[in-house]
This record gives structure tokens, C-alpha cells and sequence, in this order.
């Protein structure tokens, strides 16, 4: 029995910033809750990158809830730098999330990227997955009421759709 032992791969802040360039304009954001920088980018934003801009227009188009959670949302790309360079390994991985603006927190995501080799392609493909399919890693709070929070439900194989967990006392749902 072998073992695979994957190497850590340390970065800079300008390595990881001209990386998230090449995928859409990322801008810098202050997190008060974290150590490390954070990179955001607004779904309104999204939409003016040819790559994304199909794929989130044509969930607006065909249902004004997706429109109204689109410009609530933000992806959100916590890098694992402090003072300019990447934590030491094990001490994290990069995180991508969707943040609610409104709300001022996380309300869905994707696994972790670790800092290995391959770290770019990984998160590369972690990010548009998150942007092209956010409405399947959303599992935000119900904007109808204050207890509830936005669940993923696909009751006999019918359509899935998000439902408060809230339910019955609040029965709002957003199509997916």
C-alpha cells in the first residue's frame, strides 16, 4: 500500500491576484471576521464576463426570483494570504463562498482548494462551477422570514426547488 503525499505550494498576493484576474475582475474586500485577504466579486458584476454572462442571464430571464437572488450575491474568495504571502501549510485552504450582500454572510459554497500543484486549475474550476451553478450551492436564509433558512427539496423526483425549512409555518420557495 502506497501513500500519495501531495506538496504544500506557497504563493504570493500578486501570484494569486494576477491568477483571479484571468478568471473575472475580483476586487479586494474588507472581512473584519478574517485573517486573511478577501476577494469579491458581485453576480452584477458576473454578468459583464462573456463566460458567465449567458448562463446567469438566461436563469434571470426565465425566473424573476433568480434575477432578485443574483443581485443579492457575491462570490466571495478567501485566499489563505496574510501580509502579503500564503499561510504556512495545514494551516488552511482557499475557500470560495457566496456571500449575501444584504445579509452580510455566507449562504453557500464549495469545498475547499488546497494549496497543492494543482491549486490553480482546481480553483479555477471550483469558481465557475460556483458561478455558473450557484443556485445548486445556495442555502441561503428565507428572505420571507426570520427563522428560516433556504433548503434544497426534491419531494418524489419532481422538480427541485429551494423551500423554507421554516415550513409550514412559512411556505416561500424559490425555483431552481
Amino acid at each position: 500500500m502506497s501513500s500519495t503525499t501531495q506538496t504544500y505550494e506557497k504563493f504570493s498576493k500578486r501570484e494569486f491576484e494576477q491568477f483571479l484576474e484571468t478568471i473575472a475582475p475580483f476586487e479586494q474586500v474588507t472581512d473584519t471576521r478574517s485573517r486573511q485577504i478577501v476577494y469579491s466579486i458581485s453576480f452584477d458584476q458576473l454578468r459583464d464576463v462573456d463566460e458567465f454572462y449567458q448562463p446567469l442571464r438566461e436563469k434571470a430571464l426565465y425566473n424573476s426570483h433568480q434575477l432578485e437572488v443574483q443581485n443579492n450575491l457575491e462570490l466571495r474568495v478567501f485566499s489563505t494570504i496574510e501580509f502579503g504571502t500564503a499561510r504556512r501549510c495545514g494551516d488552511a485552504a482557499i475557500k470560495n463562498v457566496l456571500w449575501h450582500t444584504k445579509k452580510h454572510q455566507p449562504v453557500g459554497g464549495m469545498p475547499k482548494t488546497l494549496r497543492i500543484k494543482t491549486w490553480r486549475s482546481n480553483l479555477e474550476e471550483k469558481i465557475i462551477e460556483l458561478i455558473q451553478n450557484y443556485d445548486t450551492h445556495f442555502s441561503g436564509f428565507c428572505p420571507e422570514c426570520p427563522k428560516g433558512k433556504l433548503v434544497r427539496k426534491n419531494p418524489d423526483n419532481s422538480t427541485p426547488f429551494l423551500g423554507c425549512n421554516n415550513f409550514p409555518a412559512c411556505d416561500h420557495t424559490l425555483d431552481l
